[in-house]
């Protein structure tokens, strides 16, 4: 009984065409093309190790006569029987610290732009460095962060359009992107501890974590991963893990690169903060970030288990981000990229008056902000709504810290903003929505009640929720009042004072969340002189009378 689902047996069909395919064209000979005037004698002068091969050459191609070939004819040559010549990789660029070991001296030097490494020199990259080669044929290497890559072999054959690289990856990560070799006979190939990576053309990656692990990830074309105990050929759109002493996994297809139109594409704060979306079955998230198109060199290269990323410092300018989704496996998913502008600085001062979400009496107009070193002028903007759609107060360009505005503020909830200036940065962000809360000025009381008892002092209702201060006191400062009472209700009785005089009330709102308006305007009632008590026993007498 076949126990292997249809899909499967297609994928394992494939892998071994696709591995027959590889291991053909990464034969030990390469190929060569007969021009005019090429015959085997000058061909071996040119090519071969010793010119006596030429019969060997002609015995290997079933070539009749060694003097007359047809320009077009396919030669092969094995690469045992050619002579060798030497081949390099330029450093096209170097992000942070990273060190060369040269082969020849075993010198160690900070790597450069523009140097030239051979066979033997060893890399090694820092914390948040990177390196870009470029080798022979135009294939590109990028090396990121902590990193160790020895350039075992460089080598070329022929009309130095064949090419030999082999690389030994000791740990870190790499990403490739291998010309298409237009002879047989060339390879690429990256060693590390664990498995090793042969291509023609393609773009992929290899990460050796540790020296029990390595990871293959194909984007394009397709790679042959084997080790000591088996081999697998990963075609595009997967990737394989390769543990040491144990053969490649099948082949796994890789994550889908996430979609980014809906991230932010400006940035005003720091640090950075990125919410991305999710992808079905990451369990981690590679976060990119650069000013490079290619990014070859990164300014961060971080690892999320959320898909979020927060990023502390990064200086004003134009970015891209690239985010690929990590399965279960360690297998790192396809990229989307996403544009964004950074614009944090000059980063905006911070608010003094009105204090973010506090109350102010009406007719409040002055603003008030943190002054910072540097900066020239600040914008200042007022507005009745948090999404500043049309600001009742604007101003572009404001020499100092503070603000008095014209407008008078009608009682409620209103919102204000500040950026920075300067002089060589321009403007910077406007600085968080600050609200603040203009009060209803205490409630204006009516005309008091009062009896031989008692004085009632009523005033208009507030809303749902209000409370209410009320003092009276005999001096119209309320220094020292003899009432100082919060009440749920509209109105106070108060018994009647014994001496006569004058009498000052005011009243202040205190509105459901808490936020103290202004006091009402002090209402001044006079207090009569009672009558003398021997009055008290002639008025009934009077009466009577």
């Amino acid at each position: 009984m076949n126990m292997l689902n249809k899909p499967t047996r297609k994928l394992i069909l494939i892998s071994l065409l696709l591995f027959a395919s590889v291991a053909s064209l990464a034969a030990d000979e390469w190929e060569y093309t007969v021009k005019k005037g090429d015959n085997f004698w000058n061909l071996a002068e040119r090519f071969l190790v010793d010119v006596h091969y030429w019969r060997r050459l002609q015995t290997l191609n079933g070539v009749s006569d060694a003097t007359h070939m047809p320009p077009g004819t396919k030669l092969r040559i094995p690469l045992k029987w050619s002579r060798i010549q030497s081949s390099e990789a330029k450093v096209k660029k170097v992000t942070g610290k990273v060190s060369v070991t040269m082969a020849g001296t075993g010198k160690k030097e900070n790597l450069k732009p523009g140097m030239k490494l051979k066979a033997g020199d060893e890399i090694l990259t820092e914390a948040g460095a990177s390196t870009t080669l470029e080798f022979g044929d135009g294939s590109i290497l990028v090396l990121r962060e902590n990193s160790d890559l020895k350039l075992d072999t460089l080598e070329s054959y022929g009309d130095k359009d064949v090419f030999n690289s082999q690389l030994k990856l000791k740990r870190g990560r790499t990403e490739n992107k291998v010309n298409p070799y237009r002879k047989p006979g060339s390879r690429f190939q990256i060693y590390t501890p664990s498995a090793t990576a042969a291509v023609r053309g393609t773009v992929y990656r290899v990460a050796a974590p540790d020296q029990a692990t390595t990871t293959t990830e194909v984007l394009e074309g397709k790679v042959a991963v084997s080790n000591n105990v088996g081999r697998t050929l990963v075609p595009e759109r997967y990737g394989t893990v390769a543990k040491k002493d144990t053969p490649p996994i099948p082949p796994v297809v890789l994550l889908p690169a996430p979609d980014l139109s809906k991230v932010s594409d400006l940035i005003e704060r720091l640090p950075l903060r990125f919410s991305l979306p999710t992808i079905e079955k990451a369990k981690a998230y590679r976060i990119q970030i650069t000013t490079d198109p290619g990014f070859q060199s990164l300014d961060y290269d971080g690892v999320s288990p959320t898909p979020s990323a927060k990023i502390a410092e990064l200086p004003d300018g134009e970015y891209l981000m690239r985010v690929r989704g990590i399965d279960d496996k360690d297998l790192e998913g396809y990229d989307s990229t996403h544009a964004f502008t950074l614009n944090a600085k000059p980063e905006p001062p911070f608010p003094v008056t009105p204090q973010p979400d506090g109350a102010v009496p009406v007719g409040h107009s002055e603003f008030s902000w943190s002054k910072s070193e540097g900066i020239s002028s600040y914008h200042f903007q007022l507005a009745d709504n948090e999404n500043f759609d049309q600001p009742v107060v604007d101003i572009a360009e404001n020499s100092g810290s503070s603000v008095q505005i014209k407008e008078s503020l009608t009682p409620g909830k209103w919102y204000w903003r500040v950026a920075a200036i300067d002089p060589v940065e321009g403007a910077g962000p406007l600085g968080e929505v600050n609200s603040f809360r203009v009060m209803k000025p205490g409630p204006e009381a009516e005309p008091p009640d009062m009896s031989d008892t008692e004085i009632v002092f009523r005033w208009p209702a507030g809303e749902e929720g209000d409370q209410y201060q009320i003092q009276v006191a005999r001096e119209d400062s309320f220094d020292n009042p003899i009432v100082d009472e919060k009440l749920t209700e509209n109105q106070f009785t108060l018994p009647l004072p014994d001496e006569p005089g004058p009498v000052y009330m005011r009243t202040k709102l205190i509105d459901a969340e808490g936020f103290e308006g202004s006091w009402s305007t002090p209402q001044k009632l006079e207090i009569p002189a009672k009558p003398p008590v021997w009055m008290l026993g002639i008025i009934p007498l009077l009466l009577v009378l």
